[in-house]
């Protein structure tokens, strides 16, 4: 299917979005979508392949494309300041900005080893979330800004 939601209404995408997700487990098919919308492509898709200039270049499901494509995260907590001091002597990387502390992407046991240490310290830590590239990005990462695709 060649971009199988162009021109539709709101009430049409959903009807085909939801038909093209439950026909191979109703049917036992594999219905390939062509599309440039990702995010249409992100909510109906299993699997994707991306190619480049003719050539198959990636090819996984969307969980795991996207589930290594962390791009860090942001913690909202009290003494922003003093808590981003304590994020650097840890050996975690990022900036302070807008009063939240936004860190490189890092391990699991590393992030809680933080979250501990900010607790220990006083910290309130009202907030930890994990910051996702959409697919759109993770496309623009593999196939590069200005390529043919």
């Amino acid at each position: 299917l060649d971009e199988p939601t162009n021109g539709l209404d709101p009430s049409g995408i959903h009807e085909i979005r939801e038909l093209i997700k439950n026909m191979p487990r109703q049917y036992g098919i594999t219905v390939l979508v062509s599309s440039h919308l990702l995010g249409e492509v992100e909510q109906m898709a299993d699997k994707v392949g991306i190619i480049r200039e003719g050539r198959m270049v990636f090819q996984d499901t969307i969980d795991n494309l996207v589930s290594t494509a962390s791009s860090g995260f942001r913690l909202s907590v009290s003494e922003p300041e003093a808590a981003f001091g304590l994020a650097l002597d840890l050996g975690c990387e990022g900036v302070l900005r807008n009063q939240m502390l936004e860190l490189e992407s890092m391990q699991d046991a590393k992030i809680a080893q933080l979250v501990k240490r900010l607790v220990e310290n006083q910290h309130a830590v009202y907030r930890v979330e994990e910051q996702r590239r959409s697919l759109e990005d993770i496309f623009m990462q593999i196939v590069g800004e200005g390529s043919r695709v």
